[in-house]
């Protein structure tokens, strides 16, 4: 080792440069590839939880329109029992009167 360094400094300063940076570049190299063999298996590991979590569970833009459909049911269901009970109300005069009397209502002439 001392003697590659010793014949390395007899080089001149562009090879010595050239040397270094290549030398340095596979220092990244071997750090980006632990680092990677690292974070990818955690990554797949991630992507399988997330993919079981949002199949287990609805997406919200599914749940808002679950609770719109069922408000806008919901809202057709009481307006038809409101004109359910008006028409009621509207054919029996007896609902009206204070005695419990039905009202009759003659015809004018």
């Amino acid at each position: 080792m001392i003697e590659f360094l010793d014949k390395l400094r007899e080089k001149p300063v562009r090879v010595r440069k050239q040397i270094a940076f290549l030398f340095s570049l596979c220092i990244v190299g071997i750090i980006f590839v632990i680092w990677l063999s690292v974070w990818y298996p955690d990554m797949r590991d991630n992507a399988r939880i997330q993919a079981r979590v949002s199949s287990a569970e609805p997406s919200p833009l599914s749940s808002f329109m679950s609770t719109v459909s069922n408000g806008v049911g919901s809202l057709s269901d009481n307006i038809d029992s409101f004109k359910k009970t008006s028409a009621e109300l509207l054919n029996k005069p007896s609902h009206f009167t204070a005695t419990g009397t039905p009202v009759t209502t003659e015809p004018e002439q």
